[in-house]
């Protein structure tokens, strides 16, 4: 084992018997793995949570064992299947192989043979980890089945939130290797259609009779291709009555499965809180606020903060984070009066660039026409910031300090002596 034994490798024992867990657990005492042990009701949520590297199924009483393992790899598309198998069905037997399972135990006969099946599927499992870790050209590549979920949401209206977060996602795509998926969950008068020019007849109201098996191709037949980036984007209804049938479970179902075919999924969220945008952002990896510099913006802006504390949502800065658009000499408040209060995790500032971006929205354009632009306007070099800081794990400030004062370009008229006093 060697190179595996350096780390600890996560394996989940689905099972109802409390005799085969303490069996499992004697023959997998000694190896390099992290144990967790679910029940049959509990995999439902418990395979998606866990992402497991591996896992061992013990035959499921209700007799559906090719539709669990079916639901496993897709919940967790990384994982190996091992599978306990007590009954001498052998046509279920063949269908579970089918269905994708490493291996198949046959107990209580087989089970000495289990600390060898399983240091086999670590290996193999190595392999693919190296095989994966070789073909990243970029930091912050992601593994099929583990795309990140990015949120952008404002409890304020007028922000600039589905520029910022349709630009991102156009960068992403445009700069880098990844496959990126825009989502508009703004259901009654959705913002990023008119930012591309997307004139789509579909929408994610025409994946609700699919979501109960959702997979990749019923998503590529809906979405829309925006012509510069062929970023994937999937619109909003024009319809906003058929925004309404779009639920909460649908959201969460269609983010769990995006992420398995993308490796960044962009959310553009209405403002407010209701079901619909609490489960997008419990499901997003990442949440970027977005506010002004002014007094009714900032008072919003705590009292989303206080609200999202109540709803128990991860507020730490490595998962939300504040950017503050629209930045400009004119701003009676500055980020350095921010910066002291605790609470906002302040991430970075998005410059006023209106006579630059006004003509692209009037044209229904995006931002940027090509990859790797230089002469680019001050808004898409902050984004373009935006999404290498976001790509390779770093904070901004990090970033200043390999690409100079970032902050001082962006916001040259901070070092003034504003003082005004914020809420």
């Amino acid at each position: 084992m060697n190179n595996q034994e350096m780390r600890e490798w996560s394996l989940l024992l689905i099972t109802d018997s409390a005799e085969i867990r303490s069996r499992m657990e004697d023959h997998l005492a000694g190896l390099p793995i992290s144990l967790d042990i679910i029940t049959q009701e509990e995999a439902g949520a418990g395979v998606f949570r866990f992402s497991p590297d591996l896992v061992l199924l013990h035959e499921p009483s209700h007799g559906a064992s090719p539709e669990t393992v079916s639901f496993i790899l897709s919940e967790s598309p990384g994982s190996l299947v091992i599978f306990l198998a007590e009954s001498r069905d052998f046509s279920m037997m063949r269908e579970v192989q089918r269905a994708g399972v490493m291996d198949i135990i046959m107990i209580p006969d087989e089970e000495v043979m289990l600390g060898d099946v399983v240091r086999r599927a670590l290996r193999l499992k190595q392999e693919m980890v190296s095989a994966s870790a070789a073909a990243r050209f970029f930091p912050g590549t992601t593994t099929k089945g583990k795309g990140q979920v990015v949120a952008f949401y404002s409890g304020k209206g007028g922000v600039g939130k589905s520029l910022i977060s349709g630009t991102l996602a156009h960068t992403l795509q445009l700069d880098y290797p990844y496959n990126v998926l825009l989502v508009d969950l703004n259901l009654q008068n959705g913002g990023i259609s008119p930012l591309f020019g997307l004139k789509e007849n579909r929408s994610i109201y025409d994946l609700i009779p699919v979501m109960g098996e959702l997979n990749e191709t019923h998503l590529r037949n809906v979405v829309a291709r925006e012509n510069v980036s062929q970023m994937d984007v999937l619109v909003s209804p024009s319809d906003a009555e058929k925004g309404e049938y779009v639920t909460a479970d649908h959201i969460q179902r269609l983010l769990r499965v995006a992420r398995r075919y993308y490796d960044y999924v962009v959310v553009d969220l209405p403002t407010g809180m209701d079901e619909k945008n609490q489960m997008a952002l419990m499901e997003a990896d990442r949440i970027y606020y977005i506010s002004t510099l002014d007094i009714p913006s900032l008072m919003v802006l705590r009292q989303s903060l206080d609200l999202f504390r109540r709803l128990n949502m991860d507020t730490s800065p490595e998962h939300l984070s504040v950017v503050f658009n629209q930045i400009h000499d004119r701003n009676e408040i500055i980020v350095n009066d921010l910066k002291k209060m605790e609470e906002i995790n302040y991430f970075m500032t998005l410059p006023s660039d209106w006579k630059n971006i006004q003509n692209k929205l009037n044209l229904t354009e995006p931002i940027r026409k090509q990859p790797q632009e230089k002469k680019i306007s001050p808004f898409a070099k902050s984004i373009r910031q935006l999404a290498h800081a976001l790509i390779s794990g770093t904070g901004v400030q990090e970033e200043e300090k390999n690409e100079g004062t970032f902050l001082k370009k962006l916001n040259p008229f901070a070092q003034k002596n504003h003082t005004k006093k914020v809420l």
